[in-house]
């Protein structure tokens, strides 16, 4: 898994998915740029993006991110309960808002990882 966040909203991501189980966050970034000229040595299954409004206006990262990652989902992070069609006609598999909990978010990451079953049983994602 991948996660695309400022650096504010980064560490607490991290806590929230490395307590799930059968998860592994391989790359934590600010920057879209950044995920795409990292050498991976598989594609995430699930990358989670928190973008603003400006992001999908001037780019559209989503589609960078499915063209780079054909087989990655993308669970974007909205500031804005309206955002959410927009974010969904640019591509993404999921929108969750910002502010919420660590279980909503722990479920949609559940819901996000295709074939795997992520729960408290082992393994990695």
């Amino acid at each position: 898994m991948a996660v695309v966040a400022p650096q504010w909203l980064q560490d607490g991501l991290a806590v929230v998915i490395k307590a799930i189980s059968n998860v592994q966050l391989v790359v934590c970034t600010g920057s879209i740029h950044t995920l795409l000229l990292l050498d991976l040595e598989r594609s995430p299954d699930l990358v989670i993006l928190a973008l603003d409004e400006s992001d999908l206006k001037e780019r559209n990262p989503i589609r960078q991110i499915k063209f780079a990652y054909p087989l990655a989902r993308c669970l974007v992070l909205i500031q804005d309960p309206a955002q959410g069609s927009v974010v969904l006609a640019n591509g993404a598999d999921e929108t969750l808002l910002q502010g919420a909990s660590a279980e909503q978010f722990s479920q949609a990451i559940r819901r996000q990882i295709p074939g795997r079953q992520a729960d408290n049983s082992g393994g990695t994602a």
